[in-house]
């Protein structure tokens, strides 16, 4: 068995005008495809190895880096799909913050 770690890349800082040339699509169904993916590549790892210390490690860094530039990818989603229930989360962790 490999050591998941090495598929991962650090994340890159974006400002916020990037990300809005990159996926501000005005295509409902491409908006909607974004989200899904980045909500399906977030929770990759989780899913992949369901282990609390990795859960424990994805909550921390999203409280360290933050996630506000895709969680925003996610506000326009349906409460019952995978982005939807994210923005949702988010949006109740950062309200707690």
């Amino acid at each position: 068995m490999t050591d998941g770690s090495r598929d991962f890349h650090k994340p890159v800082r974006r400002p916020t005008g990037d990300l809005d040339r990159l996926f501000g699509s005005r295509d409902p169904a491409e908006a909607a495809r974004v989200a899904h993916s980045t909500a399906a590549a977030l929770l990759s790892r989780v899913r992949a190895e369901p282990d609390r210390e990795i859960v424990d490690r994805l909550v921390e860094f999203t409280r360290t880096h933050g996630i506000e530039d895709i969680a925003e990818l996610w506000a326009q989603a349906p409460s019952r799909s995978l982005p939807g229930a994210l923005w949702r989360l988010y949006l109740l962790q950062a309200d707690g913050a």
